[in-house]
Protein backbone atom coordinates (compact mmCIF):
# COMPACT_ATOMS: atom_id res chain seq x y z
CA UNK A 1 0.00 0.00 0.00
CA UNK A 2 2.81 2.62 0.88
CA UNK A 3 4.28 1.85 -2.49
CA UNK A 4 1.43 2.26 -4.32
CA UNK A 5 0.87 5.73 -2.38
CA UNK A 6 4.49 6.73 -3.12
CA UNK A 7 4.27 5.86 -6.58
CA UNK A 8 0.96 7.64 -7.07
CA UNK A 9 2.77 11.41 -5.61
CA UNK A 10 5.40 10.45 -7.80
CA UNK A 11 3.17 10.52 -10.46
CA UNK A 12 1.08 13.82 -9.58
CA UNK A 13 4.37 15.97 -8.68
CA UNK A 14 5.33 14.95 -12.71
CA UNK A 15 2.02 15.86 -14.12
CA UNK A 16 1.23 19.20 -11.31
CA UNK A 17 5.32 20.89 -12.04
CA UNK A 18 4.94 23.63 -14.81
CA UNK A 19 8.15 25.54 -15.40
CA UNK A 20 7.40 28.82 -17.52
CA UNK A 21 9.21 32.72 -18.28
CA UNK A 22 6.46 35.39 -18.09
CA UNK A 23 8.67 38.28 -17.80
CA UNK A 24 8.71 40.46 -20.89
CA UNK A 25 10.27 43.39 -20.15
CA UNK A 26 13.27 41.68 -19.19
CA UNK A 27 16.63 42.29 -20.86
CA UNK A 28 20.30 40.47 -20.25
CA UNK A 29 21.55 43.39 -21.94
CA UNK A 30 20.72 46.56 -19.94
CA UNK A 31 23.98 47.55 -19.68
CA UNK A 32 23.49 48.59 -22.83
CA UNK A 33 21.95 51.89 -22.32
CA UNK A 34 25.84 53.43 -21.22
CA UNK A 35 27.35 51.91 -25.05
CA UNK A 36 24.40 53.85 -26.40
CA UNK A 37 25.25 57.10 -24.80
CA UNK A 38 28.74 56.59 -25.48
CA UNK A 39 28.23 55.51 -29.15
CA UNK A 40 26.07 58.58 -29.54
CA UNK A 41 28.08 61.04 -28.07
CA UNK A 42 30.98 60.02 -30.64
CA UNK A 43 28.69 60.18 -33.31
CA UNK A 44 29.85 56.97 -34.80
CA UNK A 45 27.25 56.01 -36.90
CA UNK A 46 27.01 59.38 -38.87
CA UNK A 47 30.62 59.17 -39.22
CA UNK A 48 30.51 55.69 -40.68
CA UNK A 49 27.67 56.93 -42.99
CA UNK A 50 30.41 59.09 -44.14
CA UNK A 51 33.08 56.81 -44.71
CA UNK A 52 30.82 54.28 -46.35
CA UNK A 53 28.45 55.57 -48.76
CA UNK A 54 27.56 51.99 -50.85
CA UNK A 55 24.26 50.66 -49.00
CA UNK A 56 22.84 46.94 -50.42
CA UNK A 57 19.82 47.25 -48.58
CA UNK A 58 17.78 50.05 -50.11
CA UNK A 59 17.74 53.26 -46.91
CA UNK A 60 15.98 50.88 -45.13
CA UNK A 61 19.38 50.38 -42.72
CA UNK A 62 22.06 52.09 -43.46
CA UNK A 63 25.79 51.23 -43.08
CA UNK A 64 26.27 52.96 -40.08
CA UNK A 65 23.30 50.88 -38.56
CA UNK A 66 24.62 47.66 -39.73
CA UNK A 67 28.47 47.92 -39.03
CA UNK A 68 27.21 49.05 -35.27
CA UNK A 69 24.54 46.18 -35.54
CA UNK A 70 27.60 43.53 -35.96
CA UNK A 71 29.68 45.44 -33.22
CA UNK A 72 26.70 45.17 -31.02
CA UNK A 73 27.11 41.48 -31.65
CA UNK A 74 30.79 41.20 -30.70
CA UNK A 75 30.19 43.67 -27.45
CA UNK A 76 27.63 41.07 -26.48
CA UNK A 77 29.92 38.10 -27.00
CA UNK A 78 28.15 36.90 -30.15
CA UNK A 79 31.17 36.00 -32.77
CA UNK A 80 28.78 35.12 -36.05
CA UNK A 81 26.42 36.76 -38.27
CA UNK A 82 23.57 34.02 -37.14
CA UNK A 83 23.87 35.03 -33.14
CA UNK A 84 23.23 38.09 -33.60
CA UNK A 85 19.34 36.41 -34.16
CA UNK A 86 18.83 36.78 -30.14
CA UNK A 87 19.15 40.44 -30.42
CA UNK A 88 16.89 40.67 -33.25
CA UNK A 89 14.09 39.06 -31.06
CA UNK A 90 14.89 40.99 -28.00
CA UNK A 91 12.54 43.63 -28.21
CA UNK A 92 13.56 45.34 -24.85
CA UNK A 93 17.19 45.48 -26.27
CA UNK A 94 16.34 47.62 -29.04
CA UNK A 95 14.46 49.99 -26.93
CA UNK A 96 17.55 50.30 -24.62
CA UNK A 97 20.09 50.90 -27.80
CA UNK A 98 17.42 53.32 -29.06
CA UNK A 99 16.44 51.05 -32.34
CA UNK A 100 13.01 50.39 -33.79
CA UNK A 101 14.08 47.14 -35.34
CA UNK A 102 17.12 44.97 -35.85
CA UNK A 103 18.76 43.62 -39.16
CA UNK A 104 18.35 40.20 -40.05
CA UNK A 105 21.63 38.27 -40.30
CA UNK A 106 21.04 37.01 -43.72
CA UNK A 107 21.75 40.81 -44.09
CA UNK A 108 24.78 41.33 -42.34
CA UNK A 109 26.37 38.39 -43.58
CA UNK A 110 25.18 40.15 -47.71
CA UNK A 111 26.38 43.37 -46.02
CA UNK A 112 30.25 41.23 -44.71
CA UNK A 113 30.45 39.59 -48.38
CA UNK A 114 30.45 42.53 -49.88
CA UNK A 115 33.09 44.37 -47.66
CA UNK A 116 36.46 45.44 -49.55
CA UNK A 117 39.90 45.99 -47.84
CA UNK A 118 40.23 49.30 -48.44
CA UNK A 119 36.50 50.30 -46.82
CA UNK A 120 37.77 48.61 -43.93
CA UNK A 121 40.99 50.41 -43.60
CA UNK A 122 39.36 53.50 -44.02
CA UNK A 123 36.87 52.44 -40.80
CA UNK A 124 40.25 52.11 -38.72
CA UNK A 125 41.36 55.53 -39.92
CA UNK A 126 38.39 57.05 -39.03
CA UNK A 127 38.71 54.83 -35.47
CA UNK A 128 42.03 57.22 -34.91
CA UNK A 129 40.81 60.21 -35.63
CA UNK A 130 37.95 59.89 -32.77
CA UNK A 131 40.50 58.61 -30.72
CA UNK A 132 42.55 61.18 -30.91
CA UNK A 133 39.25 63.75 -30.06
CA UNK A 134 38.68 61.83 -27.29
CA UNK A 135 41.94 62.50 -26.05
CA UNK A 136 42.18 66.01 -27.24
CA UNK A 137 44.71 65.10 -29.45
CA UNK A 138 47.10 64.04 -27.11
CA UNK A 139 48.01 68.01 -26.54
CA UNK A 140 50.47 68.14 -23.65
CA UNK A 141 52.30 64.90 -23.53
CA UNK A 142 55.45 64.88 -24.53
CA UNK A 143 56.09 60.86 -24.09
CA UNK A 144 54.16 57.55 -25.30
CA UNK A 145 54.23 54.44 -24.90
CA UNK A 146 53.31 52.00 -28.10
CA UNK A 147 52.83 48.56 -26.75
CA UNK A 148 52.73 46.04 -30.43
CA UNK A 149 50.88 42.21 -29.91
CA UNK A 150 49.86 39.82 -31.92
CA UNK A 151 46.68 37.68 -31.79
CA UNK A 152 46.25 34.29 -33.54
CA UNK A 153 42.39 33.87 -33.92
CA UNK A 154 41.23 30.24 -34.76
CA UNK A 155 38.53 30.16 -37.79
CA UNK A 156 36.63 27.30 -38.79
CA UNK A 157 35.40 26.59 -42.38
CA UNK A 158 36.79 28.09 -45.66
CA UNK A 159 37.21 31.97 -44.24
CA UNK A 160 39.07 34.05 -46.68
CA UNK A 161 42.60 34.81 -46.32
CA UNK A 162 42.62 32.39 -43.28
CA UNK A 163 45.79 30.30 -43.52
CA UNK A 164 47.09 27.28 -41.33
CA UNK A 165 50.15 28.91 -39.27
CA UNK A 166 51.63 28.84 -36.06
CA UNK A 167 48.49 28.00 -33.92
CA UNK A 168 49.41 26.96 -30.40
CA UNK A 169 46.22 26.01 -28.91
CA UNK A 170 44.51 24.16 -32.07
CA UNK A 171 47.60 23.16 -34.18
CA UNK A 172 46.69 22.64 -37.94
CA UNK A 173 43.71 24.66 -37.68
CA UNK A 174 43.14 27.73 -40.39
CA UNK A 175 43.58 31.10 -38.53
CA UNK A 176 44.30 35.17 -38.51
CA UNK A 177 47.13 36.51 -36.97
CA UNK A 178 46.63 40.29 -36.88
CA UNK A 179 49.27 43.02 -35.33
CA UNK A 180 47.50 45.36 -33.01
CA UNK A 181 49.23 48.63 -31.32
CA UNK A 182 48.21 50.19 -27.86
CA UNK A 183 48.68 53.52 -26.19
CA UNK A 184 50.74 52.22 -22.86
CA UNK A 185 49.75 55.07 -20.96
CA UNK A 186 46.06 55.44 -21.52
CA UNK A 187 45.55 51.07 -22.63
CA UNK A 188 43.50 52.41 -25.88
CA UNK A 189 43.73 50.22 -28.89
CA UNK A 190 44.78 52.57 -31.50
CA UNK A 191 45.67 50.45 -34.90
CA UNK A 192 45.35 46.94 -35.82
CA UNK A 193 46.67 45.65 -39.15
CA UNK A 194 44.99 41.79 -40.44
CA UNK A 195 47.19 39.89 -41.53
CA UNK A 196 46.96 35.36 -42.74
CA UNK A 197 47.72 33.04 -40.18
CA UNK A 198 50.91 31.54 -41.68
CA UNK A 199 52.33 35.14 -41.12
CA UNK A 200 55.28 35.75 -38.47
CA UNK A 201 54.63 37.92 -35.49
CA UNK A 202 57.60 40.08 -36.88
CA UNK A 203 56.54 40.12 -40.53
CA UNK A 204 55.29 43.91 -41.82
CA UNK A 205 55.95 45.28 -38.01
CA UNK A 206 58.11 48.31 -38.99
CA UNK A 207 55.60 49.02 -41.79
CA UNK A 208 53.05 48.56 -39.61
CA UNK A 209 54.50 50.72 -36.54
CA UNK A 210 55.48 53.55 -38.70
CA UNK A 211 51.88 54.11 -40.13
CA UNK A 212 51.02 54.34 -35.91
CA UNK A 213 53.99 56.60 -35.69
CA UNK A 214 52.55 58.59 -38.65
CA UNK A 215 49.06 59.49 -37.47
CA UNK A 216 49.88 60.58 -34.14
CA UNK A 217 50.43 63.98 -33.15
CA UNK A 218 54.42 65.53 -33.77
CA UNK A 219 54.65 67.51 -30.64
CA UNK A 220 54.76 64.17 -29.03
CA UNK A 221 59.33 63.96 -29.10
CA UNK A 222 59.98 60.47 -27.65
CA UNK A 223 58.33 57.16 -28.16
CA UNK A 224 58.97 54.15 -26.44
CA UNK A 225 58.03 50.45 -27.97
CA UNK A 226 57.10 47.48 -25.83
CA UNK A 227 57.12 44.16 -27.59
CA UNK A 228 56.91 40.32 -26.71
CA UNK A 229 59.22 37.86 -27.73
CA UNK A 230 57.75 37.38 -31.69
CA UNK A 231 58.97 40.90 -32.49
CA UNK A 232 62.52 39.79 -31.75
CA UNK A 233 64.49 40.53 -35.21
CA UNK A 234 67.48 42.13 -36.00
CA UNK A 235 65.70 44.47 -38.80
CA UNK A 236 62.64 45.45 -36.33
CA UNK A 237 65.41 46.60 -33.40
CA UNK A 238 67.66 48.07 -35.81
CA UNK A 239 64.75 50.18 -37.08
CA UNK A 240 63.93 51.21 -33.50
CA UNK A 241 67.63 52.09 -32.81
CA UNK A 242 67.75 54.26 -35.97
CA UNK A 243 64.44 56.02 -34.80
CA UNK A 244 65.94 56.29 -31.42
CA UNK A 245 62.74 55.00 -30.13
CA UNK A 246 63.30 53.09 -26.95
CA UNK A 247 62.01 50.00 -26.62
CA UNK A 248 61.63 46.90 -24.35
CA UNK A 249 61.90 43.60 -25.96
CA UNK A 250 61.51 40.33 -25.00
CA UNK A 251 64.20 37.53 -26.43
CA UNK A 252 63.87 34.07 -26.61
CA UNK A 253 66.75 32.81 -24.97
CA UNK A 254 68.56 30.95 -27.52
CA UNK A 255 71.59 28.20 -26.01
CA UNK A 256 73.79 31.06 -27.85
CA UNK A 257 72.29 34.02 -25.99
CA UNK A 258 72.66 31.94 -22.66
CA UNK A 259 76.48 31.40 -23.13
CA UNK A 260 77.09 35.27 -23.76
CA UNK A 261 74.90 36.04 -20.44
CA UNK A 262 77.03 34.15 -18.38
CA UNK A 263 79.61 36.45 -15.92
CA UNK A 264 77.93 39.81 -17.43
CA UNK A 265 78.47 42.50 -15.13
CA UNK A 266 75.26 45.02 -14.18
Amino acid sequence: MKSINKQHEINKDKGEVKVEFSGRNITPYGGFGLFRKFVGKLGIEKVLNKVLVANTEADKYPVGRKIMSLVHGLVSGLERPSDTEVLKRDKVFQKVIGYEDYPHQSTLSRFLKAFSVPEANRIGQQGVQMLLKVRNNFRGWLKLTLDLDSHVKTVYGNQQRAKVGYNPKKPGRKSYHPLFCFIGETRDFFLGKFRAGNTNSSSGAIEFLKICLGLLPKWVMQFYVRADSGFYSFEFLWFLEKRRIKYAVAVRVYRTLQMRLCGLDY
